[in-house]
């Protein structure tokens, strides 16, 4: 089991905001996809559980977030570190989906934030 520690300190290296709910949204549904993988769940199952998690009225409420989350974080962030869990973040701005199941992946990988910024 991944932490959510793991999963705040990753993305908060490539320059999120703890502060902002959406990071915490965003640190759930990888959390929530990273526990159902290897399967990639679809994502209005990813949102019901954060929405039930982070008690929010709707599903919507939640995607919202998440894309705040992923526009913030383009907007505002790291792309070179963004970079060193999929080389195209450098360059173009990931989905909310993309950018979960990647997270998800390499966490359940057990190749962790900075292992994977050491490979490149």
């Amino acid at each position: 089991m991944i932490p959510m520690k793991e999963i705040q300190d990753a993305i908060m290296s490539m320059g999120g905001q703890p502060s902002r709910e959406c990071y915490w949204l965003l640190c759930l549904a990888v959390y929530e996809a990273k526990e159902r993988w290897p399967e990639r769940p679809q994502m209005k199952e990813i949102w019901a559980a954060v929405q039930q998690k982070a008690h929010k009225r709707t599903a919507t409420a939640v995607s919202k977030g998440l894309e705040r989350a992923m526009a913030d974080l383009w907007k505002r962030g790291n792309r070179e570190t963004m970079g060193t869990y999929q080389r195209s973040w450098e360059y173009e701005a990931p989905s909310p989906k993309e950018f979960i199941y990647v997270m998800a992946e390499h966490l359940w990988a057990g190749r962790g934030y900075e292992a994977v910024s050491k490979v490149t």
